[in-house]
């Protein structure tokens, strides 16, 4: 069997580095994504992937999706993150991750959609794309929008 291409080989090698940052198991990782474990496992072992499932694993990993598709693409020859970067993560970033990790398939789902629902009414921008708003939250939302 032939060695995948470079490109997803750094990106599975990136993958597995910020996996490990950030204290998760391939499984809780895969979870986090959306994806079935060993779907997790293969791309970390330098399969390809479809750029949904790229962007999926940039959010399971706290990273921008920009950042997951340049490296995947090879557009990006920076494999990982540097350590220094990581050491300046605020505080309150780990434990908000801490937390989030802690909680269940549903009540992760139900602080996205407040999170989202909150964005979107300070920012203006709209995001929904797979969040089911509350009547209330969804007039809110318009307001601010139109």
């Amino acid at each position: 069997m032939s060695e995948p291409p470079e490109n997803w080989q750094r990106f599975g090698e990136w993958m597995l580095e910020r996996r490990q940052l950030l204290g998760l198991s391939q499984e809780k990782a895969a979870d986090l994504a959306g994806i079935h474990r060993q779907q997790w496992y293969r791309i970390e072992n330098g399969a390809n992937t479809k750029r949904s499932t790229i962007i999926s694993i940039a959010s399971a990993l706290s990273v921008e999706p920009d950042v997951a598709l340049s490296i995947a693409f090879g557009l990006s020859e920076r494999p990982t993150p540097d350590r220094s970067e990581i050491t300046r993560l605020p505080e309150e970033l780990a434990e908000l991750n801490r937390i989030f990790l802690s909680l269940s398939s549903a009540q992760r789902k139900d602080i996205l959609t407040m999170v989202r629902a909150l964005y979107a009414a300070t920012s203006g921008v709209k995001i929904i794309d797979d969040v089911d708003l509350k009547v209330g939250d969804a007039r809110e939302l318009r307001k601010g929008q139109g």
